[in-house]
């Protein structure tokens, strides 16, 4: 797990210092991987919450406590995100590998 952390971080790190070579956020690795992976947490955020607010009766949640476990699932998504960086392609948070996700046929 030590070692998946850091290679995590060095790569990272590596996005980090790369210069942007253009201003459009969709193009780019980097860019175009944290838009992506921005998206499945949002979405995975929004469908937990409006899922536990359905479910409050059964569950005795308020909108507040609903609100707060409905981030569990959403820092799971990024985890998932992260790592999928390495085993699939670079640009997106799919943990499918690269030979075999469709946007690789783009």
């Amino acid at each position: 797990m030590t070692r998946l952390l850091e290679l995590l971080l060095h790569r990272i790190a590596a996005w980090a210092v790369r210069p942007p070579v253009t201003t459009d956020p969709t193009e780019g690795t980097m860019p175009k991987f944290l838009l992506d992976l921005s998206e499945r947490t949002v979405a995975t955020y929004a469908e937990a919450l409006i899922g536990l607010l359905l479910v409050g009766g059964v569950t005795s949640l308020s909108a507040l406590q609903s609100a707060a476990v409905a981030a569990v699932p959403a820092g799971l998504a990024v985890i998932k995100g992260a790592l999928a960086a390495f085993l699939g392609r670079a640009d997106t948070a799919a943990l499918l590998p690269a030979a075999a996700d469709p946007a690789s046929r783009e």
